[in-house]
């Protein structure tokens, strides 16, 4: 210590420099999410082809509202999944899990729908499977444990 009570610190002060530029998205994580998004506008069309079954005094807002719902969310799931989120991730693995009993307690309903409603309906289903499969495991895991989505962290 210097005899002067008024001089500053000696010690160094600085801001310690971390890596902002987030890690590259693996290549495993971009095709589940192009396939969730190829989810989306498949489960769009089929919408609009359940809709179309309808006649227009007949449609009950259910019909509407709920599939509107369930497209929105899963967009904004994927968007999220696509921009590093673990939360997203998790959501996906509740849905694809919570989807399956839904989805095997309406087969019969289904069955009574054209043939291509059940198709697409089918591909979706698989499509979201391998998605997850794709953000859960090997280097789709990897990315997500770092916590590096677009923005540095994972929120």
């Amino acid at each position: 210590m210097s005899g002067n009570p008024y001089a500053p610190p000696k010690a160094v002060v600085a801001d310690s420099v971390m890596d902002s530029s987030p890690a590259a998205r693996p290549r495993a994580v971009s095709f589940a999410v192009g396939s969730l998004y190829l989810g989306v506008a498949l489960s769009g069309l089929n919408t609009i082809i359940r809709l179309l079954e309808f006649s227009v005094g007949a449609l009950p807002i259910t019909v509407v509202a709920v599939p509107l719902v369930v497209l929105c969310v899963v967009a904004l799931v994927t968007h999220n999944i696509s921009r590093g989120r673990n939360w997203a991730r998790i959501t996906l693995l509740v849905v694809v899990v919570l989807g399956l009993p839904v989805f095997l307690l309406n087969l019969r309903a289904i069955l009574d729908v054209a043939v291509f409603t059940i198709a697409v309906s089918d591909f979706i289903y698989a499509l979201q499977i391998v998605a997850l499969y794709l953000v859960s495991t090997g280097v789709g895991a990897q990315w997500f444990r770092q916590g590096k989505g677009s923005s540095g962290y994972v929120a």
